[in-house]
């Protein structure tokens, strides 16, 4: 799980039957989690607001384990800075 004060903040936008969370996350490390509890999920995408000291370690890889709304975090560098956008339907 994502350690203490590093939750995300999360804006929710919604689009007709379409909902929008957008999570920023002020410091990831590898191995993170954010239990998101978000049903329907239809797609989701990070973007990194980081800059980090070489280009393959801005990458961050992100796995849902779609029944639970569980997000793992795979980067390289630590304390990366980004957003998750998540599409979901409800």
């Amino acid at each position: 799980m994502a350690k203490a004060g590093r939750s995300p903040t999360v804006v929710i936008e919604n689009f007709g039957d379409t909902t929008l969370h957008i999570a920023t996350f002020s410091e990831l490390w590898n191995g993170d989690t954010w239990a998101s509890s978000l049903p329907g999920v239809v797609g989701y995408w990070f973007q990194s607001t980081d800059d980090a000291t070489t280009a393959s370690q801005n990458a961050v890889d992100v796995a849902l384990t779609a029944s639970t709304g569980l997000f793992t975090f795979t980067c390289e560098e630590k304390e990366m800075e980004g957003k998750l956008y998540v599409m979901s339907q409800i």
